[in-house]
């Protein structure tokens, strides 16, 4: 009995170290994934905000057109009679 429950050990050794293994290999990865997400999102945020700006831009300049078209035809109307 003490032979089997020696062997689990070593097994359950064997797969913490190959664990321990593979995360010191992916931490590096990791820490380089993160920094690269971090560093980014705040340019994908302002690029996002940039475009918001120019929508609401043009959206107004339609508005301030549509609006000086509507005074033209009511000055118009209200010339003519």
């Amino acid at each position: 009995m003490k032979a089997h429950i020696e062997n689990a050990r070593n097994r359950a050794n064997a797969i913490y170290n190959k664990r321990d293994r593979y995360k010191a290999r992916a931490a590096p990865l990791a820490k380089q994934i993160w920094g690269f997400a971090s560093d980014n999102v705040d340019k994908g945020l302002m690029i996002g905000l940039v475009i918001v700006e120019m929508m609401q831009a043009d959206s107004l300049d339609n508005i301030e057109h549509a609006s000086n078209v509507s005074a033209a035809v009511d000055y118009d109307n209200y010339t003519k009679g």
